[in-house]
């Protein structure tokens, strides 16, 4: 029998083993395999093993420059920036200064330190800003109600707003009228509550009572013609003139 010109005549020593078509030569245009000796793929498939020359004999936290940390400092600063000055921060020194204390314990850099105080001053005027507004609004909202409330507003409300002022102005001490008004810079005691539809509608009611005519009050009571004259209506024996 003739052998075929299209077969390969493979010698008997090399002749392929039963796996031999596990490891038959790819195709000419078959992508190339990694091996080895080194991948061939893409360079973000993976993360690089580093080479050994890229090894160093410093330590790595030999220098804390190195890594950018400037180190705990012997005394922390700290200086408000404009936009904090501009809403009227103020720091207090000794809290600064316990601050300062704790954050050496930390091991804090002076740039940790001056980020950590900036947040907690910037955290604090924002919730007083957000509290102040809150009051600044309820306060608004009770002069609202009060010029509408059935008891005290309406129609009647100047008139009756003279009336409490009137009171106010006849008993009140220089501390109640501080509370009464709203709190600013001159006046920090402040609660505004001579706003509040309920002390007003209170004072009024006081003031009707003062404003009675046939009210007495105090030593005016045995001053009274009005008093006597009842007096004398029902205990009439009592005042009999003598014959």
């Amino acid at each position: 029998m003739t052998q075929s010109t299209d077969d390969t005549i493979v010698p008997a020593d090399t002749q392929a083993s039963p796996t031999a078509d596990a490891t038959e030569a790819p195709p000419a245009d078959a992508p190339p395999k990694a091996d080895a000796g080194g991948a061939v793929g893409d360079l973000l498939d993976s993360v690089p093993e580093d080479a050994a020359e890229t090894t160093t004999t410093e330590d790595v936290l030999a220098d804390a420059d190195a890594s950018g940390d400037e180190g705990v400092p012997d005394q922390y600063t700290f200086d408000l920036s404009d936009d904090l000055k501009e809403q009227g921060v103020e720091l207090n020194e000794e809290a600064l200064k316990d601050l300062g204390e704790f954050a050496k314990t930390v091991g804090l850099s002076q740039d940790q330190f001056s980020k950590i105080v900036e947040y907690d001053l910037e955290r604090t005027q924002a919730a007083t800003t957000e509290a102040v507004d809150a009051w600044n609004t309820r306060v608004n909202d009770w002069r609202e109600s009060a010029r509408t409330d059935k008891d005290f507003g309406g129609d009647a409300y100047n008139s009756n707003v003279k009336a409490v002022l009137g009171v106010v102005e006849k008993f009140g001490d220089a501390d109640f009228k501080a509370l009464i008004k709203s709190p600013s810079e001159d006046n920090p005691n402040g609660l505004a509550i001579g706003n509040n539809p309920a002390f007003l509608r209170t004072m009024n009611r006081i003031a009707k009572v003062l404003g009675d005519p046939e009210l007495v009050l105090g030593d005016d009571v045995q001053k009274s013609d009005t008093n006597e004259a009842k007096l004398r209506r029902m205990y009439p024996s009592m005042y009999k003139e003598s014959a």
